[in-house]
C-alpha cells in the first residue's frame, strides 16, 4: 500500500511540475478522487474511518473557511499513516479548488477536465503493465451508489454552483466528447 502511495506522490509531483499555476490548484482536485477511490477498494476500504472523514471534510467546506497553509486537523490524526495523508491531500484539494473558483481565476471546464486527466495519469502510475483495470476511471464510477461515485457527483455540483452557469454546459459537453475510453460520467446527474 505505502508503494502504491509513492507512485502516486512522484506521479503527482511530476504532473504538477508540468503544469501552470492555474492548472496546478485544479489538478490537486483529483487527489481527492484518488483518495475515494482507495476508500471504496475491498482491500483498502478499512484504511480510514469514512464517517470520520465525511465529517472532516464536510467541516472544511461549509463550516471552517481556511488558506491551505492554515490547515488543521483533529488531534486523533497525527499525519502517520496513508489515510491521514489522504484526509489531508483532500482537504487541500477542496480549498484550492474552491478558492480558485470563488477568485474567478480558472473556469471550472478547465478543473474537470484537468482533474480527469490526472487522474488517468496516476491510474495508468498505479497499474504500468495494463494488466488490471481496477485503477480505472470506469471502475471507479462504474456503482452509482458507492462512496467514490457519491463524492464525485457532489464535487461536481459545488463547482457547478460556484461557476458562472454558462460554464457548466460546456464542462458536460467536453467531458463527454473525451470520455471514449472510459465512462467517466456513469452514475453522475446531468
Amino acid at each position: 500500500m505505502i508503494d502504491l502511495y509513492d507512485q502516486y506522490i512522484e506521479n503527482l509531483t511530476k504532473r504538477l511540475a508540468s503544469l501552470d499555476q492555474d492548472s496546478g490548484v485544479a489538478v490537486m482536485l483529483s487527489a481527492c478522487e484518488r483518495m475515494f477511490f482507495v476508500i471504496s477498494r475491498p482491500d483498502t476500504r478499512d484504511a480510514c474511518d469514512p464517517s470520520r472523514l465525511r465529517d472532516l471534510l464536510d467541516a472544511m467546506w461549509d463550516r471552517k473557511p481556511m488558506k491551505p497553509m492554515q490547515l488543521s486537523v483533529p488531534d486523533e490524526f497525527e499525519l502517520e499513516s496513508l489515510a491521514d495523508e489522504l484526509v489531508v491531500m483532500a482537504t487541500d484539494s477542496i480549498l484550492m479548488t474552491k478558492e480558485a473558483l470563488g477568485e474567478q481565476t480558472i473556469p471550472p471546464e478547465r478543473v474537470l477536465m484537468i482533474a480527469v486527466e490526472l487522474a488517468n495519469a496516476v491510474d495508468a502510475a498505479q497499474d504500468p503493465d495494463g494488466k488490471s483495470d481496477a485503477g480505472s476511471l470506469d471502475a471507479f464510477l462504474r456503482d452509482p451508489q458507492s462512496c467514490a461515485s457519491i463524492e464525485a457527483a457532489r464535487q461536481y455540483h459545488d463547482i457547478a454552483d460556484i461557476a458562472v452557469t454558462r460554464f457548466r454546459a460546456d464542462a458536460w459537453a467536453s467531458l463527454r466528447a473525451r470520455a471514449i475510453h472510459q465512462d467517466i460520467t456513469r452514475g453522475l446527474p446531468l
